[in-house]
């Protein structure tokens, strides 16, 4: 990086944070995870869709998950957008 006075600031960093030389915690994924799933869907879902995902190694079958993913369409017109 260069600076307004002129030096140079470097600085090496072996592996970025959350690949699997330096892997995320799983409180870090939920968080990430809640951070941009919260964006459509209303936080509660979110959450409700995170326990199923968190459990999809038990369930019996995969019809409430896929349901869970389904957004109203009212929310997503309240919804704020990136520009």
């Amino acid at each position: 990086m260069h600076l307004t006075d002129g030096r140079t600031v470097r600085r090496a960093v072996p592996a970025s944070h959350g690949t699997p030389d330096d892997p995320m915690t799983d409180a870090e994924i939920h968080a990430k995870y809640t951070a941009n799933a919260t964006r459509a869907p209303p936080a509660d879902q979110a959450r409700h869709l995170a326990e199923l995902v968190d459990g999809l190694d038990r369930a019996g079958e995969i019809g409430t998950l896929l349901r869970t993913t389904a957004v109203d369409p009212e929310h997503l017109s309240a919804t704020p957008r990136l520009s």
